[in-house]
């Protein structure tokens, strides 16, 4: 079942619009019905029903992580034993980690296929070595027939002895967090580039360009980033030309402050429903990622799906200047990209037009104001955001992704 569904996103990828429009539309119409007969905090909404009768979502309101997490029950199919479900658990690097519930069709195929798919869609195929990182022995029925191999690369062990474990097992893929896969590629690169890889996948966090260039200069191949959460764990993978396309297994909208669809080229939230996950459905969930909204008609590879041009990372990873206005996480490239002077780096904001770099130096004895990039920065924004730069001996931080940027200032988007 995974197979199929695997070759049908394939297709649908290539197909008209319409017939995408109408698979999710399918798909939508049988779950709001569902949702507005079965579970609670839609049952008990009449403007649920009336969606639901429509087959409308777009009426709906939107909900997020602060809704759901004190009531789970609320968001769950009654009389479910919770224990006996497939479950994944966010990260917590915006606050309290949140458990998602998933039936086992949804678990064991939907969201394997999904997994797979973009895998598979960007070259990786299943007599391929597949190096990931994972703080565990892997180990599936299938590898043992010499299918889809994979062996866990441990982020507490030392980098170039992972080097050398992949050289040795004969790795000829990757996948692993951008922040981690840094580490690899600056172990690989100091012990001569001996790690090479077809394909390198990542996830997991916000992936900057020079980190992309990094990873394709260290291991050969071409970055392929995956985008998706503890909620929605297949969303979206870049293409030859590097923008997001979406996998229509959920309804994806990206949309403005007033809760209207963007524009290609604009910026605006990402809000995920679920079209399949009977246990606990969410509807117009705002993930509060931001993300650059692609063209409705294509990209250039081919694929005919609308796509995301770039997702630019959380809400709060923005930082507002003086004037209230949001900038980019990715507008800080210029300091993250000084990875070999810089071991760490994170942008803390607490006051509009005011922020602090907490920077890790790599020799103890640098000044960080003479670092090209941090220089670059504060140029960039002399006068808009009044930069404070601050060595300091470790970053810490909530969950397991790393934030590079951090604010508590709400942006006049």
């Amino acid at each position: 079942m995974r197979a199929s569904i695997v070759l049908k996103l394939g297709r649908l990828q290539y197909s008209k619009p319409s017939v995408t429009e109408s698979y999710i539309g399918r798909n939508l119409s049988k779950m709001l019905e569902y949702c507005s007969r079965e579970i609670p905090h839609y049952h008990e909404r009449q403007d649920y029903s009336d969606g639901a009768r429509r087959g409308d979502v777009k009426s709906l309101p939107l909900i997020d992580k602060s809704v759901v997490r004190g009531n789970i029950g609320d968001f769950t199919r009654p009389g479910t034993d919770l224990e006996k479900m497939w479950r994944n658990v966010s990260s917590g690097s915006t606050g309290e980690p949140m458990a998602c519930y998933f039936d086992r069709y949804t678990a064991s195929v939907v969201d394997k296929a999904t997994y797979y798919f973009p895998m598979f869609d960007r070259g990786y195929r299943v007599n391929h070595r597949l190096g990931k990182q994972s703080s565990r022995e892997l180990h599936d029925w299938w590898m043992d027939l010499g299918l889809m191999r994979e062996r866990g690369i441990d982020v507490m062990e030392d980098p170039m002895k992972s080097i050398d474990d992949m050289v040795n097992w004969g790795a000829d893929c990757l996948y692993f967090s951008p922040s981690f896969g840094q580490t690899l590629a600056i172990a690989n690169n100091n012990a001569g580039r001996p790690l090479g890889a077809e394909v390198v996948f990542t996830s997991n966090e916000t992936i900057f360009p020079h980190v992309t260039e990094l990873l394709e200069d260290s291991f050969g191949g071409p970055v392929v980033d995956k985008y998706g959460s503890a909620e929605f764990p297949g969303v979206a993978w870049t293409c030859e030309e590097g923008n997001y396309h979406l996998v229509p297994e959920q309804l994806v909208e990206v949309l403005d402050h007033r809760g209207e669809q963007v524009s290609p080229g604009e910026t605006g939230s990402l809000v995920l429903t679920n079209l399949h996950n009977r246990v606990m459905p969410l509807i117009r969930y705002n993930t509060h990622d931001m993300a650059i909204m692609g063209e409705y008609d294509g990209c250039q590879c081919g694929r005919r799906w609308p796509f995301i041009r770039r997702i630019e990372g959380r809400s709060n990873d923005f930082l507002v200047d003086v004037d209230g206005k949001p900038i980019t996480p990715m507008a800080l490239s210029p300091v993250h990209k000084e990875f070999k002077r810089i071991r760490e780096v994170k942008v803390v904001q607490k006051r509009k037009g005011q922020a602090t770099i907490n920077i890790v130096l790599g020799n103890p004895g640098d000044d960080p104001l003479e670092i090209a990039g941090v220089q670059k920065v504060l140029k960039k924004f002399r006068g808009r955001i009044r930069f404070e730069v601050r060595v300091v001996d470790s970053i810490s931080g909530m969950g397991s992704k790393r934030r590079l940027a951090e604010s508590s200032v709400d942006p006049d988007w």
